[in-house]
């Protein structure tokens, strides 16, 4: 997402507020040109990004999209958590699992 909150579900409403005020395109574009940036200056990339259910699918998926563009562009070594409690390295949604305040 092109925007940060503690609590997940504050998500839309940051994202309603900057969309409301025509800034979104211009916040997306520089959230991707710093992934991109740091991806470059990286030596592995870690995927862990969950789903926050407060955003809607299809902005949730081309964002998405967008880092996956980013990364299919570089050779990095990527990788996901193995999370211990689950069955799955991917969730349900085929997101790579975030490993929130619950990891050790």
């Amino acid at each position: 997402m092109p925007i940060y909150a503690p609590n997940p579900a504050d998500i839309s409403a940051k994202l309603k507020s900057i969309h409301g005020a025509h800034l979104l395109n211009h916040v997306q574009k520089n959230n991707i040109n710093t992934v991109s940036s740091m991806i470059n200056d990286s030596d592995i990339v870690v995927l862990a990004w969950g789903k926050p259910n407060a955003v809607h699918n299809l902005y949730y998926y081309s964002q998405v999209y967008k880092i996956i563009e980013v990364i299919s562009n570089t050779d990095k070594d990527t990788f996901v958590f193995n999370m211990g409690n689950t069955n799955t390295i991917l969730t349900e949604h085929g997101d790579p699992r975030h490993a929130g305040r619950s990891a050790t």
